[in-house]
């Protein structure tokens, strides 16, 4: 018999523990009615209706009865369910317990994304000479403008002008 990993056979459940979850579905099981539960969306719809044609203020509160009733639970089978909890967790382990949050990965590699380079990274005056300011950022041409204390604005050609003006290029 070929096992691709010895740590994925899952544990399986010993008597006991099947018993115990037999007697919990049969302490839970009721007879089903569906005239018994309403949808909750309709009802909240017809609440709104029935305000908006009575001319009320307020809305009635719709209880949603297809979802479970945790108090019946635990009054019907709640020594059941803590019977059950103990037989199949291990000792110290706590099923309501948050787990604990996930950490990255350690790597060595660098990241993927390269920086953005900020205005004050790029010598405007240097790109210009060298006639590479097409290659230079809209924001970082605006903030170089201001700066100088030229207005300019709209395209980023009517920019690289502004720029080439102003130093004398």
């Amino acid at each position: 018999m070929y096992l691709p990993h010895n740590n994925i056979i899952a544990i399986s459940a010993n008597t006991e523990q099947i018993d115990k979850a037999k007697d919990i579905i049969k302490k839970l099981t009721f007879k089903y009615q569906p005239d018994s539960f309403e949808n909750p969306v309709l009802q909240k719809h017809y609440r709104y209706l029935e305000a908006i044609a009575l001319e009320h203020d307020e809305v009635e509160q719709v209880t949603d009865l297809t979802e479970p009733d945790i108090e019946r639970i635990s009054r019907r089978a709640g020594s059941l369910l803590e019977e059950f909890k103990e037989l199949v967790y291990s000792d110290g382990y706590d099923p309501e317990q948050k787990p604990g949050a996930k950490r990255k990965a350690a790597s060595n590699a660098p990241s993927a994304k390269r920086p953005r380079s900020s205005s004050e990274d790029v010598d405007v005056e240097a790109e210009a000479r060298k006639g590479n300011l097409k290659k230079v950022t809209v924001p970082v041409l605006k903030a170089y403008l201001k700066g100088v204390g030229v207005s300019a604005g709209g395209k980023k050609q009517d920019l690289i002008d502004a720029v080439n003006e102003h130093l004398g290029f």
